[in-house]
């Protein structure tokens, strides 16, 4: 690889980590064997910070660029969050009604396409062309039932996996 920042990180698709490199999988370093990489990271990623430092651990997890944008919440530097699966609740869930229409006249047609809901003899027919009548009523409670078996579901983009590496030696970055 040509001559890297100490700290870079980098996307690679082979199965191994070039030298001077290593995986972002949170792993525990040395302080005294890796003093150029602990002046810049710290122990910002983990460790006690007086003999040990950890790398970023970005295993199933998407980067995002610290700090807060227009209209964003902060993202603070180092910080993880967010969950692969989560459960909705009812309170998560926008307030919104259903509304039923229907006609207080006999049912004419089984067929619902271009009908409406009408009172149904004991025959077959459940439908009546023709418009709504009479005035909006609210249904009861209890004639819809909350739905759900209160499962997770995936909470993830589409994604492919490859490996984040950081430079362990290179040059050392300088500031602006």
């Amino acid at each position: 690889m040509s001559e890297s920042f100490v700290g870079e990180i980098k996307m690679i698709a082979t199965t191994f980590s070039p030298r001077q490199w290593a995986f972002c999988s949170g792993s525990t370093f040395s302080i005294s064997q890796n003093q150029v990489l602990f002046a810049l990271i710290g122990a910002q990623y983990g460790g006690d910070g007086r003999s040990s430092f950890m790398l970023p651990d970005l295993r199933g997890r998407v980067p995002v660029h610290f700090g807060q944008g227009p209209g964003l919440q902060p993202y603070p530097i180092a910080r993880q969050a967010g969950v692969e699966k989560v459960t909705l609740l009812p309170q998560q869930m926008p307030a919104h009604t259903h509304s039923l229409q229907a006609n207080n006249n006999r049912a004419t047609t089984s067929t619902a396409i271009g009908n409406v809901l009408a009172r149904s003899p004991a025959t077959e027919s459940t439908y009546i062309s023709g418009a709504v009548t009479g005035e909006s009523q609210q249904l009861n409670d209890a004639a819809v039932e909350t739905v759900g078996a209160n499962e997770p579901h995936t909470n993830m983009m589409p994604y492919l996996a490859i490996h984040f590496i950081i430079c362990l030696n290179g040059l050392f970055p300088s500031r602006n």
